[in-house]
């Protein structure tokens, strides 16, 4: 193998880890995102989430809960489900892909997703991904393994 070979195999293999790093990386903050955004009762086109209907405000206040913001957080199961569950290689990058532990999770997720849009990327949180995205690719390039 040439030299030239060699460097374009060592470079396809160290971008690919990158990669992949930077997708795991990043699928886990939007995580965060997601759970930051909810709590604050903000959907994914960064706008206010509406008011739950006045029975769910009703059972919500019983359980002590505030019903002030639209948090899509009763117990904290549906929140809590989410994970990032695959960080996979692909022909041009890698990605993430971020599901929900259990199938009552995201039932409710997508009920919720129906009455008022959470899950997704909104422009802020694209915003801050690619900020991040650019912080991890500075720290794995400096690093240098």
């Amino acid at each position: 193998m040439s030299a030239s070979n060699k460097l374009d195999e060592i470079m396809r293999r160290k971008l690919s880890t990158i990669t992949h790093r930077m997708a795991a990386e990043l699928g886990q903050a939007h995580v965060v995102n997601l759970h930051q955004r909810a709590q604050k009762g903000v959907g994914v086109l960064d706008q206010k989430m509406p008011a739950y209907n006045k029975g769910y405000q009703r059972r919500k206040a019983k359980s002590g809960r505030s019903t002030q913001v639209r948090n899509l957080t009763l117990s904290g199961r549906m929140l809590g489900g989410l994970v990032v569950s695959v960080a996979r290689r692909g022909p041009i990058g890698a990605r993430a892909t971020i599901a929900f532990t259990d199938t009552h999770s995201r039932d409710k997720a997508r009920w919720n997703q129906r009455i008022s849009p959470w899950f997704g990327v909104s422009p802020r949180d694209r915003a801050t991904l690619r900020q991040l995205a650019v912080n991890i690719l500075q720290q794995l390039l400096a690093q240098g393994d």
